[in-house]
């Protein structure tokens, strides 16, 4: 890593270790550059303000979690309509364990809601591109189905986390295959 990534880094470690423990507006510039050991004027060499550092966190978050799970329709087989079970599995597993960190705090007390709509905005996208049977059409009745079946898929997602001794991701992911009448891969 090259000094500014990693000083960028440092700032934004910084951050989270505040964010981890109170809202973003009791968090200052002052805190953050103390805690990593770096001046003001490095702060505002990287970020435009407190915000700002939040922000680069999350898209950091959503550049990741894209990566992970659009990497799913490159394994998909011709004829296959919907991702296998493992593959979502393997990549829910793979995005919230690298993310353990982040997604509580996004998701609880001091979470910022913007990160719920922008993490729905994306859901929205893997959605349409994993059951393109379902979501073909462009019309406000697919509109608000995608955007059911995103929303609930991020809340089951979160309802898992902290639940992980009760559910896994692969239950959850045959819970809701099974119930919203998917057949795994087929084309039927």
């Amino acid at each position: 890593m090259q000094n500014a990534e990693l000083t960028k880094e440092n700032i934004k470690t910084a951050f989270w270790s505040l964010y981890e423990k109170k809202p973003l507006e009791k968090i200052t510039v002052k805190e953050i550059t103390s805690l990593a050991g770096y001046s003001r004027n490095t702060f505002y060499y990287y970020f435009s303000d407190v915000n700002d550092v939040l922000e680069q966190v999350e898209d950091d978050i959503l550049r990741q979690t894209d990566e992970a799970y659009l990497s799913v329709l490159q394994r998909f087989r011709p004829g296959q309509i919907c991702p296998d079970v493992d593959d979502l599995v393997a990549v829910s597993e793979a995005t919230f364990s690298l993310h353990s960190k982040y997604l509580p705090v996004l998701f609880g007390q001091y979470g910022d809601p913007q990160f719920h709509y922008k993490l729905r905005r994306h859901f929205i996208t893997y959605i349409r591109a994993y059951f393109p049977k379902y979501f073909r059409e462009t019309s406000i009745e697919m509109d608000l189905m995608a955007e059911f079946y995103t929303s609930g898929f991020i809340s089951a997602l979160e309802f898992v986390g902290p639940n992980s001794a009760n559910i896994t991701f692969r239950e959850m992911i045959e819970i809701l295959y099974r119930r919203l009448g998917i057949s795994e891969g087929s084309a039927d």
